[in-house]
Formats: C-alpha cells, sequence, structure tokens
C-alpha cells in the first residue's frame, strides 16, 4: 500500500488522523486557514487524544487516566492547540516590535554618526567596527529595550 498522496490533493494529515479541521485564524495580520488533525490513543493505563497542526509544526497531547469524556470528541485539545498558535504568532509580533525598535536606534546612531564627519569625508565609507550592526546591537541591545524605572516618570511630590 503506498502512502503517496495524489497530486491534485495532497496529504496533510496522517491517514489514521480521526478528525480533520480547518480553521480560519488572523496570524501576522492576515486572515489564514490552517489545518488540524487529530486522533485518539490508548495505553494499558490511560488514553488521550493529540492534536497537531501539520503546516506549523505544533503538536498538542492530552492523557486523561479514568474514565473522563468529553461531549464532543477532541474538543479540548483543538482549542488547546489554537490557544498555541495563537501564542505563537503573538510572541512572534513582540519579537518584531522589539527588533523593530533596535533597528530604530541603529539607524539613528549611523545619522549621528554620518553627521558628525567632516563635510569633506566620503559618507558611505564603511562603518567603523564598533557601528557594525551586529557589534552594536550586541553592546546596545538591552540598553534600547530596558522600560524607563518608576522613579524616572514619577512627578515630584508637592
Amino acid at each position: 500500500m503506498s502512502l503517496i498522496p495524489y497530486p491534485s490533493a495532497p496529504l496533510l494529515c496522517h491517514p489514521a488522523a480521526e478528525r480533520e479541521d480547518k480553521k480560519t485564524l488572523t496570524l501576522n495580520g492576515k486572515r489564514q486557514t490552517i489545518h488540524l488533525c487529530a486522533y485518539g490513543w490508548e495505553t494499558r493505563y490511560s488514553w488521550g487524544h493529540t492534536a497537531y497542526c501539520p503546516e506549523l509544526g505544533i503538536s498538542v497531547k492530552f492523557r486523561y487516566y479514568n474514565r473522563t469524556w468529553e461531549a464532543h470528541r477532541f474538543d479540548s485539545v483543538i482549542s488547546e492547540l489554537l490557544h498555541r498558535v495563537k501564542m505563537t504568532d503573538k510572541n512572534f509580533r513582540a519579537k518584531q516590535r522589539r527588533d523593530a525598535k533596535v533597528m530604530a536606534a541603529y539607524n539613528k546612531a549611523v545619522e549621528d554618526y554620518r553627521a558628525a564627519l567632516p563635510a569633506d569625508a566620503d559618507k558611505w565609507a564603511p562603518l567603523p567596527y564598533e557601528l557594525q550592526f551586529g557589534v552594536w546591537e550586541k553592546k546596545n541591545r538591552r540598553r534600547v529595550l530596558r522600560k524607563k524605572s518608576r522613579k524616572a516618570t514619577r512627578k515630584p511630590r508637592k
């Protein structure tokens, strides 16, 4: 038996998946449809459900030890998977905002350096070692991302 999918219908989930769903979420500011696959499993002392998203490589596994039951199979594990997909997207967007803040500070440092050069100097000459991005970022990233302390933002008492 061959598990190679037909070219017209690509195989996203394992053939043993008991439930396949498509959910539309907003990820990275765009509406995207993601595929979810879920299946059940049993061992000698427990049983459970596993759900995964083949496109993003995220999976969730729930294990049950007693006769716990759900009104609709796989609902809890799929809702947890959707939560993790959203959190992954939220963390990614937060990292993008931090990186943009660091890049803006670096561009300002380069502009300040070039503005301080004499008028007859070549403005597009290679930057000194301290202003190369990797070196500058290693030294200044924490300073740029540091939040102001409460003392600095507090109004003086009267």
